[in-house]
C-alpha cells in the first residue's frame, strides 16, 4: 500500500501548491480533489479490512492557532514550492534541495517539542455503517462526478482521489504512517528520549516503500544545492515544521486525518494553508516582478 501510495503521488503530482496556483488561475477543480480525497474514508470504513467495528477520530476544536498554524506552513509550503507529500516525492526523484526543506521542517518541529499548547481537543469513537453515511455517500458522489469525472484532467483528479483511498486503508492498520507523524515522532524524541515516541519498523518500512514507489520509473538526474538553495529551502522548511507543531501536522495530515474526522481544527489549519500559500505565491510574483523591472 505505502509503494503504491507513493507511486500515486508521483503520478498525479499531487502539491497543494499548485492546487492553489490553480485555483488562483480560475481552476479549482485539482485543490479541491486534494481536499476531499481523505473523505474516501467515509466511503471504505462500512467495509473496513480491520476487524474492529469501530474505529478512533481525534476531532480537534476551533483554535486560532491551528489557523496560524496553517498561515505558516503555507507560507513555507509556497516559499518552498511543495507541500508534504511533494517534498517527498521531489525527494525521491533525487532533488537534493528538498533535503534542506526536511531538516528545515525537523528544526521547525523541534522549536516546538517542548511547548505545552493550550488545544480543545476530544476524542470520538463512532460506529460506522452504511445506513449512517448514506446520505455523505450520496452527497460526495454528485459531487465527486460533476467535479471530477467529466472534467477533461479526470485520469488526474481520479487519481488523487485513489490515492486517498488507498491512504484510508493503510490508516486503518498503522494510524500513524503519514510522513508529518513520522518526521514529529523521530524529532521529538531527538529532543526528548524520555518520550519514547520514536516509530516502530513497520513505520520505517512504509515511509521507505513509500518514499520507493515515489522514484519508481525516475528519469530525474540529481539536482544538486547551493549555499543561497540551502538557506532559502531551509527556511521555508522551518516555517513548515513550525506551523506543523502549531496546527498538530502538515498538509498530509489534515486531508487524510483531521478532515475524515470532520474536525474544525483541521478545516481551520487547512484554510489557514491556502492562504499561506496564496501569500507566498504573491510575494513571489511581485519579487519576480521587481527582478525583471531591474534587469531592464
Amino acid at each position: 500500500m505505502a509503494f503504491m501510495i507513493g507511486a500515486l503521488a508521483k503520478r498525479s503530482g499531487l502539491c497543494m501548491v499548485k492546487g492553489v496556483s490553480a485555483l488562483m488561475a480560475g481552476r479549482p477543480a485539482l485543490l479541491s480533489a486534494i481536499l476531499v480525497c481523505g473523505l474516501t474514508f467515509w466511503f471504505l470504513i462500512p467495509f473496513s479490512i480491520s476487524p474492529r467495528n469501530t474505529f478512533a477520530l481525534p476531532q480537534y476544536g476551533a483554535s486560532l492557532l491551528f489557523f496560524i498554524g496553517g498561515l505558516l506552513f503555507g507560507l513555507g509550503a509556497g516559499f518552498n514550492q511543495g507541500c508534504s507529500v511533494s517534498t517527498l516525492t521531489r525527494l525521491a526523484q533525487r532533488d537534493i534541495r528538498m533535503l534542506a526543506t526536511v531538516f528545515g521542517w525537523a528544526v521547525g518541529w523541534l522549536i516546538f517539542s517542548n511547548v505545552s499548547l493550550d488545544l480543545s481537543i476530544s476524542y470520538r469513537v463512532t460506529n460506522y455503517s452504511p445506513c449512517a453515511i448514506s446520505p455523505l455517500i450520496f452527497t460526495l458522489c454528485v459531487i465527486t462526478f460533476i467535479t471530477f469525472v467529466i472534467h477533461p484532467q479526470r485520469r488526474i483528479f481520479l487519481t488523487i482521489l485513489l490515492f486517498g483511498a488507498i491512504s484510508t486503508l493503510l490508516i486503518q492498520m498503522s494510524p500513524e504512517w503519514s510522513p508529518s507523524h513520522y518526521l514529529q515522532a523521530l524529532t521529538y524524541t531527538i529532543s526528548n528520549p524520555k518520550l519514547s515516541s520514536w516509530p516502530t519498523l513497520s513505520e520505517h518500512l512504509i515511509i521507505v516503500l513509500l518514499l520507493t514507489g515515489m522514484s519508481f520509473g525516475n528519469k530525474h538526474s540529481f539536482i544538486a544545492i547551493t549555499t543561497k538553495q540551502f538557506i532559502y529551502h531551509c527556511s521555508a522548511g522551518i516555517l513548515m515544521g513550525i506551523g506543523a507543531s502549531l496546527a498538530l501536522g502538515g498538509n498530509d495530515a489534515q486531508v487524510l486525518f483531521a478532515m475524515p474526522a470532520l474536525s474544525s481544527g483541521g478545516v481551520l489549519a487547512c484554510l489557514g494553508m491556502i492562504g499561506g500559500i496564496m501569500l507566498a505565491l504573491k510575494l513571489m510574483a511581485l519579487h519576480q516582478q521587481r527582478q525583471r523591472q531591474v534587469a531592464k
